[in-house]
């Protein structure tokens, strides 16, 4: 439900978000040299899939300083479900105490956690409701990165700065990240048969090899090798610094940390750390949002312990809908010519109750909707999809050809 208020996204977009759509990452306080800002950016796909695939967008959702109500910060049911989970890379990294702990390394302006696995204007109101206006605009020049929309959503205060710098590209800057091979990386492209024999060819043949040179160097040697090393360095070195800065080493160092395990008993302390009182300290702060997240961590394991009981009014309200079936003959007494917003998947379906079964759109659009998002998306293009009416038996070629034959035998306009 916070997702939903902050983004506005649709069902299909948030259902299908995975740990591999979200990024955690540490910024620097502009407030405050000590405490960085968390700031979590969710990526979310399926947005609209009616004719073409939209657009991905990406959200950026950060921390409020003194928040006021924890029960509406995003971040706290965020880490609480990540911790429980064991959702991050860095193994000891296992609870919100060593996550406030983390600092920003010098001469960087992040720091990135990964995981397993201002005012809003009219262009960027276009890209989260996926409108065409402005469509030049919209496709080519405006950014995807979308602003602080929670303090839009909550009357606060936008912060526009830590926006501007969570969608910058010097963030990423990182002068220890290789540039050049080392001088065993160069030893080893010296160990490819190609290179030795471009190096031995006689001075006749240099204008030769330097018109080689490029394509040699793009396939199997400097250029190929170096992208290897940089992917390396982007997915090992955060979870470096992290567990450097846990073990209270300095930069230059590593080593392996022991996990610690936290045991929480009540489930009444959710309420108590959710429903507490915005403090002006920082440290305070910290410890305040840490014990709700611990909070909600125990809640949580308490919850997979435990299997879910259906209330009883629940269930005769199931039987008495369950009840009614349909007919018996129900499949013999169907004609060949079907109601125009008819779904003939929906008609043969018996598992479906008969209001169900007989139900009629209010529109024709309405029933392409249906018919394409709930029946045709299960079937590729080209595939012989059979008729699905109970007295007709025909083999089609695709979806195309199927929506031609049930509005011509079936009077069904999909």
């Amino acid at each position: 439900m916070q997702l939903v208020d902050i983004t506005s996204n649709r069902s299909s977009a948030l259902l299908t978000v995975c740990y591999q759509h979200i990024k955690v990452t540490l910024l620097s306080n502009l407030d405050s040299e000590e405490q960085p800002r968390v700031l979590i950016e969710i990526v979310f796909q399926h947005i609209k899939d009616y004719f073409r695939e939209k657009d991905v967008n990406e959200f950026g959702i950060s921390n409020v300083s003194n928040e006021p109500c924890l029960l509406l910060c995003f971040h706290i049911t965020m880490f609480a479900l990540l911790f429980s989970n064991q959702a991050f890379a860095a193994f000891s990294l296992t609870s919100s105490e060593r996550l406030f702990c983390l600092r920003i390394p010098l001469e960087q302006k992040q720091l990135l956690i990964p995981l397993c696995t201002g005012e809003i204007t009219d262009a960027q109101r276009n890209i989260i409701l996926q409108h065409h206006n402005f469509s030049v605009f919209q496709k080519n020049y405006a950014s995807k990165y979308m602003p602080d929309t929670q303090a839009a959503y909550r009357g606060l205060k936008p912060q526009t700065a830590l926006m501007r710098a969570a969608s910058e590209m010097s963030r990423t800057i990182d002068s220890r990240r290789p540039r050049k091979l080392s001088l065993v990386q160069q030893v080893e492209i010296d160990r490819y048969s190609n290179v030795r024999l471009l190096r031995r060819r006689p001075k006749s043949l240099l204008q030769t090899f330097r018109d080689q040179k490029r394509s040699i160097a793009s396939t199997t040697t400097r250029k190929a090798l170096l992208t290897k090393v940089k992917e390396r360095y982007k997915k090992k070195q955060p979870m470096i610094n992290i567990q450097r800065q846990l073990k209270g080493l300095p930069m230059a160092k590593q080593e392996a940390l022991q996990t610690a395990e936290y045991v929480f008993e009540k489930r009444v302390h959710v309420i108590d750390a959710l429903f507490t009182f915005a403090t002006s300290s920082t440290e305070e702060e910290c410890q305040r949002r840490i014990t709700a997240i611990n909070a909600l961590i125990a809640l949580c394991k308490k919850q997979e312990s435990q299997g879910f009981r259906r209330r009883k009014a629940d269930t005769e309200f199931k039987k008495k809908r369950t009840s009614v079936s349909p007919p018996p003959n129900l499949s013999e007494t169907l004609p060949v010519e079907c109601k125009a917003t008819q779904c003939i998947f929906c008609l043969r379906n018996e598992d479906l109750s008969a209001p169900d079964r007989l139900k009629t759109f209010a529109s024709r659009d309405d029933l392409k909707k249906h018919f394409r998002r709930k029946h045709l998306r299960h079937h590729s293009d080209g595939q012989p999809i059979a008729c699905p009416h109970f007295r007709c038996d025909v083999i089609l070629n695709g979806a195309m050809h199927l929506q031609n034959h049930v509005e011509v035998m079936h009077k069904t306009r999909t």
